[in-house]
């Protein structure tokens, strides 16, 4: 039988999670947009085989798992007496051409958090940030990544812990994606000359993504100003927040990178497009899109769909419109290839993501970068927090910080300006209620060396 008529009986609906991944990796190499319903067949795939070696190859790993699993499906196949195979092709003969990390052990991982209930020490956070670092370390393994020349899509993104899942490894290793992550994804943390540097490492034709999301924490802190006046690096933070809603301040930011110096010197040159894009906590499963009425070009359209299928699939089962959880908070340097959310294999809800905004020379972690972790460290969700903020700190927050860079002398002058800059991170230290961490990423294997 020929490859067409092969794929001709192979259904979306079909198909298993990991074969599903593969199939939008295609898509996305191939820069071709299609609707995927489930009854869908993958004979379109068919006028794209031998055309390029390696997009063969990896048709035909989508083919011959998807055969290996027939009886996965009782409902549409007969089993003919055989056992069901407990994995597919990709997870049972450990296929490198694709990201091999098991769904069902991120969501076992997931059932075993204390969710809203217990916030864990800062010894049990750095236990499982060690424990789940492996799992980084074997995607090194079987397919290294290395930090890319040009970034194709700069995506500012804010650093809740529930905005996690939305990347895969191979996000990483084949769509250029950096992210940079800071509370109420502002752009101003490109603001100054100093970090215009990044926008020189955007590819041509590459963009600049904004990313918010529902029930954001910023937004709210933003519409209720006056109580957070009395902590600085915050107060200043919100000052670049829309308070109206979170869909309004995705728009004000892309407006403010639009007239950044550096940028408008860059998109000249290159291309350079913005766009909005958005992360709905209210629907179950959660769901990413680009937001409407923009330029939106057939490589972005199949970018979306590959994040929504990650944030879908990694997050079922939770309720992200709830307060969120994070057991630390993760400052990473630009240094690192990746995001804390790949290195320490987390889903949502585990760790509060921030940026160092260390493009220049300067190595510094920045106000904004500063201003991000205190709001993890007061839970600004909780209504406690306007009140009290060592009421928030000692009983509610955050007990770890984690600050990881490929360099010792970075990390130790970020410790020092963390307890410099921010009276609430000294006092939280001085009265032993949160730990900071020091840790060294190998880039060359992805495995976190544990400092102190």
């Amino acid at each position: 039988m020929d490859m067409r008529n092969l794929l001709k009986n192979i259904k979306l609906g079909d198909l298993a999670h990991d074969e599903t991944e593969a199939l939008y990796d295609i898509l996305y190499e191939l820069e071709i947009d299609h609707t995927l319903e489930d009854s869908k067949t993958l004979e379109f795939l068919a006028d794209h085989y031998l055309k390029n070696p390696i997009i063969s190859k990896k048709i035909e790993a989508i083919v011959i798992s998807a055969q290996s699993g027939y009886n996965r499906h009782p409902k549409t196949h007969s089993t003919h007496g055989q056992n069901p195979p407990s994995s597919s092709y990709f997870e049972s003969n450990s296929c490198k051409l694709f990201k091999n990390d098991s769904l069902i052990s991120k969501l076992n991982r997931m059932k075993l958090l204390p969710l809203y209930k217990r916030m864990l020490s800062w010894e049990e956070s750095l236990d499982t940030l060690r424990k789940q670092n492996g799992l980084h370390v074997q995607r090194m393994k079987e397919n290294p990544l290395s930090k890319s020349d040009k970034i194709k899509y700069l995506m500012i993104i804010c650093s809740d812990a529930r905005m996690g899942g939305l990347f895969d490894y191979n996000d990483f290793r084949a769509r250029g994606i950096h992210p940079v992550y800071v509370a109420g994804n502002i752009s101003e943390v490109l603001a100054s000359k100093k970090m215009w540097d990044v926008f020189s490492k955007l590819a041509p034709e590459s963009a600049v993504v904004i990313v918010g999301h529902s029930h954001c924490g910023a937004v709210h802190c933003a519409k209720q100003s006056q109580a957070y006046s009395g902590h600085k690096n915050i107060s200043k933070l919100i000052e670049h927040v829309n308070p109206e809603s979170e869909t309004e301040n995705v728009k004000q930011q892309m407006e403010v990178i639009s007239k950044n110096p550096g940028f408008i010197s860059e998109s000249k040159k290159k291309s350079i497009r913005i766009l909005g894009a958005f992360a709905n906590f209210d629907s179950h499963p959660p769901s990413f899109s680009l937001m409407s009425n923009q330029n939106i070009m057939r490589l972005d359209k199949a970018l979306e769909k590959k994040l929504d299928f990650n944030f879908r699939q990694s997050n079922q089962g939770q309720d992200l419109s709830q307060k969120q959880y994070a057991h630390a908070v993760v400052i990473n340097g630009s240094s690192v290839p990746s995001d804390s959310r790949e290195i320490f294999s987390c889903c949502a809800n585990e760790i509060f993501c921030v940026s160092a905004s260390d493009f220049s020379n300067s190595k510094k972690l920045g106000a904004k970068s500063i201003a991000s972790a205190e709001m993890a460290l007061l839970d600004l969700l909780d209504e406690h927090a306007i009140a009290s903020a060592e009421y928030s700190v000692n009983n509610n927050s955050t007990r770890h910080i984690a600050l990881l860079h490929t360099d010792l002398s970075v990390i130790n002058k970020w410790k020092s300006e963390l307890m410099e800059k921010s009276e609430i991170i000294f006092q939280a230290v001085e009265r032993g209620g949160l730990h900071i961490s020091s840790m060294i990423y190998n880039d060359l294997t992805g495995e976190v060396f544990i400092i102190s």
